[in-house]
């Protein structure tokens, strides 16, 4: 029994082929008889690819998954962070009460010092040594210097004529002192014995205008002290009074006092 060869359709063109390894023919057929033929396209069309979107959704399913249990395993538990927020806290308060406990024993450091730093500033003039008393100081002055500084240094003596002894002088006496720039002049009796009629004269600068008298047989408590560089000693004597005198005179020791 033979096989019925099929016959197919293709860009209205009849193909028979035999099964028995004949031949194949092609017959051209009418539009009216295309109909009871199966079109078949002779370029096989693809079906679209489609995206795997199933795949990669179960992929970040996986990953998700797998960061999740990392961070399950990987999970501090709440008492170890208890003890480390409590290590912190700790730490941070001992930081800042030895900061405070350290700030006051500075202070009380730099009291101390400066109770104890007195002579630090060589207060004493004049090579004076400075010896601390508490918060105050002493200086030990030198031989030829004197004040609470050593600020006063020995310029020179004045006497009258002749000190201590007799003398004759019928002209007042005049002695110009002159201590430079920067220096006053401090005057002080160690000795003072005049006669009737006789008297020291001090004057703040030139011999003119006003001056401090001193007379008589008693000695000055005060001191005299220029407000310059300059001062002028006078000692006069009454015309009455010249001649020899039987009283000692005075002496006055000049000190050059630095401006401090």
């Amino acid at each position: 029994m033979s096989k019925a060869n099929p016959k197919v359709k293709v860009n209205n063109m009849i193909h028979e082929r035999k099964t028995g390894g004949d031949a194949g023919y092609e017959d051209c057929v009418s539009t009216e008889e295309q109909s009871e033929y199966e079109e078949v396209n002779p370029h096989p069309t693809r079906s679209p690819r489609k995206t795997n979107v199933n795949i990669a959704h179960n992929i970040t399913n996986k990953r998700s998954n797998q960061v999740n249990s990392w961070l399950k395993t990987k999970r501090v538990p709440w008492r170890l962070l208890l003890f480390i927020s409590g290590f912190v806290i700790t730490i941070v308060l001992t930081i800042i009460v030895t900061f405070f406990s350290t700030k006051d024993k500075c202070s009380e450091k730099k009291t101390q010092l400066s109770e104890h730093t007195s002579c630090l500033s060589n207060p004493c003039l004049h090579s004076g040594s400075c010896y601390e008393s508490g918060k105050n100081y002493t200086c030990v002055c030198p031989i030829g210097t004197e004040g609470s500084r050593c600020q006063d240094e020995f310029y020179e003596a004045i006497t009258s004529h002749g000190y201590p002894l007799e003398y004759n002088i019928k002209s007042p006496k005049t002695w110009n002192i002159d201590v430079s720039d920067g220096n006053t002049v401090r005057i002080k009796f160690t000795d003072f014995v005049l006669s009737a009629g006789e008297d020291v004269k001090i004057y703040n600068g030139q011999p003119f205008g006003i001056f401090t008298g001193y007379t008589g047989n008693t000695l000055p408590q005060s001191e005299w002290t220029s407000t310059g560089k300059i001062a002028t000693m006078v000692f006069t004597r009454s015309t009455t009074q010249y001649g020899c005198r039987t009283q000692s005179g005075f002496r006055a020791v000049i000190y050059k006092r630095t401006t401090i």
